[in-house]
């Protein structure tokens, strides 16, 4: 019988809002039997080199991503950027929107601590800073946050009441 061929093109690490760093996100995909895995963190390619070396580690193959926000006539919406090439030349423009986007995200997550301490939520922007540890914020440090402010019991609860 021949062994299936599980992949998973759409993970997040610590890059962005995952919990897990880059290579450790290669090498949990590895041992739960994925043979081929991409890393596409939120308007960010800063894991992805870590990611890659880990893969070659690990045996599987690798597909380096982004899941790029956007705005269209709905609102937002998320698109995953596949089998993006290295090279800071190649990589230029790509690398110029996404700072673009990680500005604005930014924007809005500060709107966001604003909305919250307007509720009666004290919190500040640098403890999201903190708990990201210098990726990219996004609602599942604000889920977080709400936890361990014991605002909400879990982050499931986070996101039904203040993130969705």
């Amino acid at each position: 019988m021949k062994k299936p061929f599980w992949i998973d093109l759409h993970t997040h690490s610590s890059a962005s809002d995952g919990t897990l760093a880059p290579a450790e996100v290669i090498r949990q995909a590895a041992r739960e039997g994925l043979r081929v895995c991409a890393l596409t963190d939120h308007d960010t390619l800063a894991g992805l080199d870590e990611a890659q070396a880990a893969a070659k580690e690990a045996g599987i193959a690798f597909v380096r991503g982004c899941e790029i926000s956007t705005k269209c006539a709905y609102g937002s919406a998320h698109i995953l950027g596949l089998w993006i090439p290295r090279g800071r030349a190649r990589l230029a423009e790509l690398e110029r929107v996404l700072a673009e986007e990680r500005e604005n995200r930014e924007v809005r997550n500060r709107a966001m601590v604003r909305k919250f301490n307007e509720l009666g939520i004290a919190m500040e922007y640098a403890e999201l800073q903190a708990l990201a540890g210098g990726a990219v914020i996004g609602r599942p440090h604000f889920a977080r946050l709400l936890v361990m402010k014991g605002v909400v019991a879990n982050e499931k609860e986070a996101f039904e009441k203040f993130l969705k």
